[in-house]
């Protein structure tokens, strides 16, 4: 956990948007050559920047705190749903496969998964590619969609992939976690 007293204020070149930056020390492995820094939004969201010389590409992924065990128990696969449903268009990018063929035609590809507890979304793109990219990811958590005609088909996209699992030890291990899991989603 990092210290509040331990952020000063910085704005950003271009757009003079304010954000704090982590001033204090962060450990780092000898053999790991790249260079991290740890900013603060004004909306309290943090972020790990990783500057890698030796990579010809950039990268981003984002975890939030929510999965499966937010699932209400007459909706199982809610959460799963709503990682598919967010990235299909945004009012800013409204078409459903913008993202995706954003990051693809600039040589990159996207990807989510949804755990019990946590979803993240991440993808890798050129670098001259990646405000757009981080644009369009944002635009998705600011104003998704949610595309009616879009969500039998991603509804049964959900059930085919839970259905392709269920002979899996892991999915098995993820019920009875669930099972087991007190707190219930309550409206």
């Amino acid at each position: 956990m990092t210290n509040t007293d331990d952020f000063v204020q910085c704005t950003t070149d271009t757009q003079q948007l304010p954000y704090k930056e982590f001033a204090g020390t962060m450990e780092q492995s000898p053999n790991d050559h790249r260079q991290h820094k740890l900013i603060r939004l004004s909306n309290n969201l943090q972020v790990l920047c990783t500057h890698d010389p030796h990579t010809s590409m950039a990268a981003a992924s984002m975890t939030v705190n929510v999965g499966t065990f937010i699932d209400p128990p007459e909706l199982p696969g809610l959460a799963h749903l709503l990682e598919h449903m967010l990235l299909m268009g945004s009012e800013k990018y409204p078409n459903e496969d913008d993202y995706n063929m954003f990051v693809s035609n600039n040589g990159g590809n996207q990807n989510a998964s949804t755990y019990d507890s946590i979803t993240t979304y991440h993808f890798h793109t050129a670098h001259h590619a990646m405000e757009g990219a981080l644009d369009r990811l944002a635009a998705a958590f600011i104003n998704p969609r949610f595309a009616p005609e879009c969500i039998d088909r991603e509804v049964n996209a959900v059930d085919s992939e839970y259905k392709g699992l269920q002979q899996d030890d892991e999915m098995y291990l993820q019920q009875l976690k669930k099972s087991l899991e007190t707190t219930r989603w309550t409206s």
